[in-house]
């Protein structure tokens, strides 16, 4: 199990499909979604890993949705409004669907707040790369 919170745990509950890892990840994802000062961005992002496991699109789309419009309110170090334009990670919650439901994942509605690319929202077609900085 992960120390780093319930998303880990639920996450690792997706995609390797251990039971002992979901088991975990809901009993510390109550914890989290229960304290008040979690932040809205987070509540919704562990309700949409949530609706992912239970296999309920309505309230993925939904999550998906809520995560989206939580981007605007991001006080991170580094964060800017540039940055909050496309958010990719966004993207990738909506790819995971697809990577852990197959077919089923087309079921999810797409966010509407700015930050989500609805051209990018095809399966696969966002690609991150990273490309290591050089040593010279």
């Amino acid at each position: 199990m992960s120390r780093n919170g319930p998303a880990t745990n639920l996450l690792m509950a997706l995609w390797y499909k251990r039971a002992d890892f979901v088991q975990e990840g809901r009993k510390t994802a109550k914890k989290v979604l229960d304290a008040k000062k979690t932040p809205a961005i987070n509540r919704a992002l562990i309700r949409y890993l949530l609706a992912l496991l239970d296999e309920d699109s309505a309230e993925a789309g939904i999550q998906l949705d809520q995560y989206c419009r939580g981007v605007s309110h991001v006080k991170e170090f580094g964060i800017e409004k540039l940055h909050k334009m496309f958010w990719p990670c966004a993207h990738g919650l909506y790819n995971l669907a697809f990577a852990v439901w197959k077919r089923k994942a087309h079921d999810i509605m797409l966010p509407e707040p700015d930050c989500f690319c609805r051209d990018q929202a095809a399966p696969g077609r966002l690609r991150m790369t990273f490309i290591p900085a050089s040593r010279s």
